[in-house]
């Protein structure tokens, strides 16, 4: 057994190639406190909420000593905007910031929708053949 981090195996194919397989042997979780992240918005409302700049806690855990879990991916928890701004406030950021925050969030999704529009419309347009009138054949035909 490897004592690294990391074991590679390495297994041999019949048509002579090789593959790789990497096997994690520990798990280190950070812990972080709840603040304002501008990047994770969420898409109906609220202020978007991210991590802290630093973490607070780690953990490690052997792999081999978790392979029961009922649930090894983890839970995603999406928090409504009244739990968003509830978390802000206990991260000790004014109202007056938090409102800011929420007007922010509410002119990026603005633009979001803008540009996602303007991109329907400009596939539309490209995948519409034109229609010619017969004015416009007529037009072609007398040029040439």
């Amino acid at each position: 057994m490897c004592t690294s981090p990391v074991a590679l195996q390495v297994r041999s194919r019949k048509r002579g190639r090789v593959e790789h397989h990497v096997h994690f042997t520990t798990a280190t979780t950070y812990l972080f406190a709840a603040a304002y992240g501008g990047s994770a918005l969420p898409s109906e409302s609220g202020p978007p909420i991210g991590l802290a700049r630093r973490h607070f806690d780690t953990t490690s855990i052997k792999l081999d000593e978790t392979r029961d879990m009922d649930d090894p991916y983890g839970i995603v928890y999406r928090f409504d905007h009244l739990e968003r701004i509830a978390l802000l406030k206990a991260a000790a950021y004014d109202v007056k910031d938090i409102s800011e925050f929420c007007f922010d969030a509410i002119d990026v999704r603005k633009s979001r929708h803008d540009t996602i529009e303007q991109l329907k419309m400009k596939r539309q347009r490209t995948r519409r053949p034109r229609v010619y009138t017969s004015d416009d054949e007529d037009t072609s035909e007398d040029e040439a």
